[in-house]
């Protein structure tokens, strides 16, 4: 365990964040709500299929986080109660934390406002962190994103939040979108922390018609794949 991660058990949560899977596949949902779904093509690779059930924004519980989340880190303070207002919003569990400084591998893996739930998926090669956008490119403030870009190119460090399971193959973007947009524009490795949750519940082989929808058009490769991973 180095520096920048640490382990937190999370109790008596607000529960309103969650993620389930494992190294094969992983789901995140907001509210009881699937947000996006991820899973393993078992075709010989690495290679990676995403679909999305929606979008979300979580932007009034995590006020009380902006000073931190703006690049005040305090090295001589753990993680974990520098973000305990926001850890409160995961269900409860067994937790790592990972700051990941300048990243330099990362891909950002986003979307647009006409993506379709029944029938769109993406596909990626997990080279380095891939970070799964879960709010749609044109949702994002022009203005604020600009701010970034400026605040970045002086040197500025704004930390975005992350949510992956262990062994997972991408992060879900929880906060920090109009960040990560400004470190991509300025053409400068972002900054941000990942919450991978060490205890998740497995996915069934009907996850993705739970999640997603079962006329989905990847719904009969997820079970068969699903199925013959478990077997």
């Amino acid at each position: 365990m180095d520096n920048n991660s640490e382990i937190v058990d999370i109790t008596d949560s607000l529960a309103l964040i969650e993620i389930r899977g494992g190294g094969f596949d992983s789901l995140l949902l907001v509210d009881g709500e699937p947000i996006a779904l991820n899973w393993s093509d078992c075709e010989g690779s690495v290679g990676q299929y995403l679909a999305r059930a929606g979008a979300t924004s979580y932007e009034e519980s995590l006020q009380s986080l902006r000073h931190f989340l703006s690049g005040k880190f305090l090295s001589d303070v753990p993680l974990g109660v520098q973000l305990s207002s926001f850890l409160d919003l995961f269900v409860s569990g067994r937790y790592r934390l990972q700051r990941l400084n300048e990243c330099e591998d990362c891909d950002y893996l986003e979307y647009h406002s006409d993506w379709t739930r029944t029938k769109n998926h993406d596909e990626f090669y997990p080279f380095g962190w891939s970070l799964i956008m879960t709010q749609p490119r044109e949702s994002l403030n022009h203005e604020q994103v600009q701010r970034y870009i400026e605040d970045i190119k002086k040197g500025v460090r704004p930390i975005a939040l992350t949510a992956t399971v262990e062994e997972g193959w991408c992060d879900f973007v929880i906060d920090g979108h109009h960040k990560l947009q400004g470190y991509k524009l300025a053409q400068i490795a972002p900054t941000f922390i990942s919450v991978c949750r060490l205890d998740a519940p497995q996915l069934s082989s009907s996850s993705f018609d739970q999640s997603i929808d079962p006329n989905h058009p990847m719904s009969s490769h997820y079970r068969k794949v699903k199925t013959e991973h478990n077997s």
